[in-house]
Order: structure tokens, then C-alpha cells, then sequence
């Protein structure tokens, strides 16, 4: 149990950490290759496309806590993340796209997947210590050297 624990936080650590780089990436050459590839008549996809881009880390928390529910066989949850989340975009959707046009349209569906996990989470005990769990995994750096608990070999 405590093995897997090491490998759960690393799972999260990387999966959030690891899109850091091409985020970075994407924001700088995002409004040139966009020009460059379709011309200035597509510059207002731009805005779009970096909420897309942002939403690479919570894409990566999602999949892992996924993961980490089929292993636990806890589908119900992952059921009810998924539906609060689709259930959580239909009204911002409503909210934001008078607002603030297609802009809105991509930020609610970005932010509509981690609202939605982080509130069905708190719902329940074990919820809430596995969101705990993951918000301690992408703040603190996981042990990756040899000798670690988690690298030993299991018997």
C-alpha cells in the first residue's frame, strides 16, 4: 500500500509537470503558427487554442486519477466525476459564451472538468483524500532515486 502510494504521487507529479514544457512552448509559437499555417483570417482561434493548451496539466490529473479509480474498481465515482463535469458545463456555457463569445465557450470546457472532479470529490471521505492526495502530489516532488521505497523490488 505504501508502494503504491510512491507510485500514485509520482503518476500525478509527472502527469501535471510533464506538460509544463509544451505549454510553454505552445503559448510562444502559437500565434505565429497559427498565421503561419491557415493566415491572419484564423488569428481569433488563437485565444482558443491557449485555453486548450492550458488545460494539458488537468487533462494529465484526470487521466491519472482515472486510472487510479478502475484500479480501486470505484466506476460509480468516476461516473459521477464525468457527469458533474459535462452537468457543470452547460451552465457556464450559458454564462460565458454572451460574455465573452467562443473565448467562453473554450474556458468552460477547460475549467469545467476540474471544477467538476474537485466537487464530487469533496462529496465523499475517501473523495476527499484522494483530492487532497493529489493537490499534495503536484505541489511536492516525489522521490525518483534508486533505494527509494518505491523502487525496491517487491517479494
Amino acid at each position: 500500500a505504501i508502494e503504491e502510494g510512491y507510485q500514485l504521487h509520482r503518476f500525478y507529479f509527472l502527469l501535471f509537470w510533464i506538460s509544463a514544457p509544451p505549454i510553454l512552448v505552445l503559448l510562444l509559437i502559437g500565434r505565429p503558427l497559427i498565421t503561419f499555417l491557415y493566415g491572419d483570417s484564423f488569428a481569433a482561434a488563437v485565444p482558443i487554442l491557449y485555453w486548450h493548451i492550458l488545460s494539458l496539466p488537468f487533462s494529465g490529473l484526470l487521466l491519472a486519477f482515472y486510472c487510479h479509480a478502475v484500479n480501486e474498481h470505484r466506476l460509480a465515482m468516476i461516473a459521477a466525476v464525468f457527469c458533474s463535469g459535462a452537468l457543470l458545463n452547460v451552465p457556464l456555457n450559458m454564462l460565458l459564451i454572451p460574455w465573452i463569445g467562443a473565448s467562453g465557450a473554450a474556458i468552460c470546457s477547460v475549467a469545467a472538468m476540474p471544477i467538476g472532479m474537485s466537487l464530487t470529490l469533496m462529496c465523499t471521505r475517501k473523495g476527499r483524500r484522494d483530492l487532497w492526495f493529489m493537490i499534495r502530489s503536484i505541489v511536492s516532488l516525489p522521490s525518483f532515486r534508486m533505494g527509494s521505497p518505491a523502487a525496491e523490488p517487491k517479494d
